[in-house]
Order: structure tokens, then C-alpha cells, then sequence
């Protein structure tokens, strides 16, 4: 049952790495971009560990692919808000830029 569930978690964070990094390619925040390697480090410490069948009770290492994903989300929030902080408040840039991303979302 382990085996499956692992399976099952690992195929689920292989769709949301791939959909964020569609979505980094498309809009080029990096934000998306850590996000995928998060999920791709997550799916794949899941499958290491579904293949091998060790639980992470019996398997005491298996948190700290974990804690990198943990520590890759909290790297992604704090580059956002730093790249938001560090740019200067230019609304007209800033309109313009909203302008370009939306196109980029219709095509």
C-alpha cells in the first residue's frame, strides 16, 4: 500500500513541476521555476522511497529532501518579494509590463 501511495504522490508532483514550469517558461518569474524543482525533488525523494519501500518512520533521512523543498519555497517567496521591493514604483513600466505578461497568457 506504501508503494502505491508513494507512486501516487510522485506522479502528482511530477504534473504540478511540469505545470509550474510551463507556467516559468510562458511568464518568466522565477518564482514558478523554484517551485518546479521543489515539486521535482519532492516527486523524486517519493519515489526513491516507494521503490526502496521504506517509510518514513523506519527512514529517518528521508526528511531532509524535505527540508530542501521546504528551504527552496521559502528561497522562491523571499527572491519575489526582494525583486518587488528592488524595482522602483514606476506605474507606467509596471502597466506595461502587466500588458506583456497578459499576452503572453492569451497565446
Amino acid at each position: 500500500m506504501y508503494a502505491l501511495m508513494s507512486g501516487a504522490i510522485c506522479a502528482f508532483s511530477a504534473v504540478a513541476a511540469c505545470a509550474l514550469f510551463k507556467s516559468y517558461r510562458r511568464l518568466g518569474d522565477r518564482f514558478f521555476a523554484y517551485f518546479a524543482a521543489a515539486f521535482a525533488l519532492f516527486g523524486v525523494s517519493q519515489l526513491y522511497l516507494g521503490i526502496r519501500n521504506l517509510p518514513e518512520g523506519n527512514y529517518p533521512y528521508a526528511y531532509v529532501p524535505r527540508l530542501l523543498v521546504f528551504v527552496l519555497i521559502l528561497i522562491a517567496i523571499a527572491d519575489k518579494n526582494r525583486s518587488v521591493r528592488a524595482k522602483p514604483h514606476d506605474a507606467g513600466a509596471e502597466d506595461e509590463l502587466t500588458r506583456q505578461r497578459l499576452r503572453r497568457i492569451v497565446r
